[in-house]
This record gives C-alpha cells, sequence and structure tokens, in this order.
C-alpha cells in the first residue's frame, strides 16, 4: 500500500507523533507512508525524514483557512491507495478531497469546548461523515464522539496509541531528590497552574522534589513566572521543546498529568515504557491505561489535595515508585507497542480497501 498522511503541523504534539511513528511502522512492514502538514512549523519533520519518510508542506500560515491548500492536496492525493488524516483541521481538509481513495480521519481526544460551541456539532458531522473510516484512540473518545456528532458507532474503530518499546526502553532510577517531569504543551487544557501549585504544597509540607517541564506553547511565560513566585529557587526548571525525549523520561522518576482532559497522552505511553510511575487526572482515555494503585494513581481533576498527597506518596516512597514504574513498562508492553498499533491500522486499511 502506498499511504498519505496528513497533519496540521509537524509541532511535537501527541497525534503528530502517532502519525510520524505510524509512518515509521508502515514503513517497517513494507507499506510506503508519506506525510504532509497543513503549514510548514515543528522538528518532527526532520525526525521524519532521518527515518526515510518522504514529508512535505502546503505551507498555510493558518490551519483553520485549509481551502487554499486543496488544489495542491488533490493533484497529491490520487498518487495513494489511501487517506489517513490526524486531528481537526487535517481531517476537515480530506474530507474535501476528491481525489484520493478511502479515507480515514482520526480524533485523538476529546474536545468538549469544541461542541460547547452552536453548531459545530453538526460541522463535525458533515466533515466526518465523508470519512470511510474513523479512527478513535479510546473507547470513550469513540463514544462520545459517536454521541456529539450522531455519526454510527460502526463506522469508528478504537485503536489505542501505541510507541516503539525499545526507543523508550526501562530505565532505573534513584534521584536526591525525585524529579516529577511534566510534558506537554503549554495551553490551558494541560493545566499547568495545578502542576506548579501542587509542586509548591508538596514543598511546604516538606517533601523536596524537583518539577521539570517539557513542552513550549503561548502559555509557558505565564507558567515561569507563576513558578518563580511560589516555588523555591533551584527546584523547577523548563526545558521548552525537547527532541530527546527518551533522555528526558532517563531523568525522571514520576511522570506528573494534570490535564481537563485527553485522549491517551503519548507522552504517558512513552515514559510509562520507560518505567515512570504516574500520577494523573482521571479524563479521557486515561483509565483505559492505568488501573489505581498499579501503575500510578488517578484522581479527580477538581481534588487538588489528592493529587498532591498522590503525588507526595510516590515522592516520599522510592520502593512504590519502582514497583508502579516497572508495572508500568509491562502495561506497556503488552497493549501499547507500536507493532500493536501499526498491525490494527493494517487491518482497517485492509477492510475499506
Amino acid at each position: 500500500m502506498k499511504i498519505l498522511e496528513l497533519l496540521i503541523s509537524f509541532r511535537p504534539g501527541g497525534a503528530e507523533r502517532i502519525a510520524v511513528e505510524l509512518g515509521f511502522g508502515l514503513k517497517s512492514r513494507g507499506h510506503g507512508a508519506d506525510i504532509y502538514s497543513l503549514i510548514d512549523e515543528g522538528f518532527l519533520r526532520e525526525i521524519a525524514e532521518s527515518g526515510g519518510i518522504r514529508t512535505g508542506s502546503f505551507g498555510l500560515r493558518d490551519p483553520r483557512f485549509f481551502l487554499p491548500a486543496l488544489r495542491k492536496l488533490e493533484a497529491l492525493a490520487s498518487g495513494y491507495d489511501l487517506c489517513v488524516s490526524h486531528c481537526t483541521y487535517a481531517d476537515y481538509a480530506l474530507s474535501l478531497s476528491k481525489t484520493c481513495g478511502p479515507k480515514v480521519m482520526t480524533t485523538h481526544s476529546i474536545d468538549f469546548n469544541r461542541w460547547k460551541i452552536p453548531g459545530w456539532a453538526h460541522i463535525d458531522r458533515w466533515f466526518y461523515g465523508k470519512a470511510d473510516a474513523i479512527v478513535a484512540v479510546s473507547q470513550l473518545a469513540a463514544e462520545v464522539f459517536s454521541e456529539k456528532t450522531g455519526i454510527r458507532g460502526e463506522k469508528i474503530t478504537v485503536i489505542r496509541n501505541g510507541i516503539d518499546t525499545e526507543k523508550f526502553s526501562f530505565t532505573e532510577r534513584h534521584n536526591d531528590p525525585p524529579v516529577v517531569i511534566v510534558v506537554g504543551r503549554f495551553f490551558p487544557v494541560k493545566r499547568h497552574d495545578l502542576a506548579i501549585r501542587t509542586s509548591a504544597e508538596l514543598q511546604r509540607r516538606g517533601l523536596r522534589h524537583k518539577i521539570v517541564f517539557a513542552g513550549d506553547g503561548p502559555l509557558r511565560g505565564a507558567a515561569e513566572n507563576m513558578a518563580k513566585e511560589i516555588l523555591p529557587e533551584g527546584y523547577y526548571e523548563f526545558l521548552g521543546a525537547v527532541k530527546d525525549m527518551p533522555k528526558v523520561y532517563a531523568m525522571a522518576d514520576i511522570l506528573l498529568i494534570t490535564s481537563s482532559y485527553e485522549g491517551i497522552p503519548v507522552s504517558m505511553l512513552e515514559a510509562m515504557a520507560t518505567g515512570l510511575p504516574v500520577v494523573s487526572t482521571r479524563v479521557g482515555g486515561i483509565p483505559e491505561v492505568i488501573t489505581d494503585g498499579v501503575e500510578g494513581f488517578l484522581v479527580s481533576p477538581e481534588d487538588e489535595g489528592a493529587i498532591a498527597d498522590r503525588l507526595g506518596f510516590l515522592v516520599k516512597e522510592e520502593e512504590n515508585r519502582l514497583r508502579m514504574g516497572a508495572n508500568a513498562r509491562q502495561r506497556i508492553l503488552q497493549s501499547f507497542s507500536l507493532d500493536k498499533m501499526t498491525d490494527e491500522y493494517i487491518s482497517l486499511f485492509n477492510k475499506i480497501l
């Protein structure tokens, strides 16, 4: 098969990283996979090309205004057996293509804010209704998407994200003080303010640790200012966008997720594969990956005290950190590997071709 993947950009978001990993997985199975983006931004393009994947961009400034890219997309798509798009505006653009073969569109998270806008569910129904298949990365995402858009469930296939478990290999850590890592772009949904407040609360309790933030985005400046105000100097760090994520996970002891909604975060799967336990809000598809008390802890996003309690427990208890981290690695090996994800996508492709 010759497959075209369409992205919004090559920025290091979860959907974009999954698209690149899927490209590698397809290539390893002998299929052709090229990746194009609506806007030409992000270092993932370089990573994809270094792995032998052909890439390109339609050069848009704003993915919301994707219509100027359609002529180029039409000329490009005709050369592929099947097209796969990742995230809303890439999905919308692909839906309008008349030259592409079967179209597979993805929903990588549950964006409740979008569906609060009057009429947006109808817009989604119109665009996604043109797909031959829709992939949801979690069972909850599939159910909510079907409920909000009215698109029948049998058109939606759940394929959970998978990662390269050799690239993200197990590492045993014994940092003193423990290092808590927060991974994600600085957007409101990620609630970095909650992560900073939680860290400050642990410091007030005398639980010494360092919190490290990996990622960039429009709210990074505000987060840095907040950290300077309420965290002790030397116990926090902002790394910005990071290319070598295995190195970042290897220096950490615990992954903290404070999001208000998610699909199945790729950063969580990567961190777990390296042996990190997770303290996370109970949102989106995360409970489909983590069993509370086994690979980490799940807490209500509204219960800041519980988040601090669970994180504090792991900061104090190295033996429990290591036990849950080992459980986390096994969970990924069993159910969230790149091989498993790739096989499931190929099965879907064969079904609709």
